[in-house]
């Protein structure tokens, strides 16, 4: 079941973000970066707030500007 529903999700994210193969995205996570991304401030501190347990400030920063690269 899962390899047939994975076969639209794939379709989806190929259409949608351009993304070809590996490792699915967190969806939760993305969302929370575009909507970050929308509102105004510093980078750092939407990198601040997007961070989890084991995650570093540096790598979120990293995280939210290629999030912006898709966007665009």
């Amino acid at each position: 079941v899962w390899r047939e529903s994975y076969k639209g999700i794939r379709a989806l994210l190929r259409k949608h973000f351009g993304r070809k193969g590996g490792r699915p995205m967190k969806i939760p996570k993305f969302k929370k970066g575009m909507k970050l991304l929308k509102a105004p401030g510093p980078l750092k501190e939407k990198a601040f707030s997007l961070i989890d347990k084991e995650d570093r400030l540096d790598s979120a920063q990293v995280y939210l500007s290629r999030i912006a690269k898709k966007l665009k």
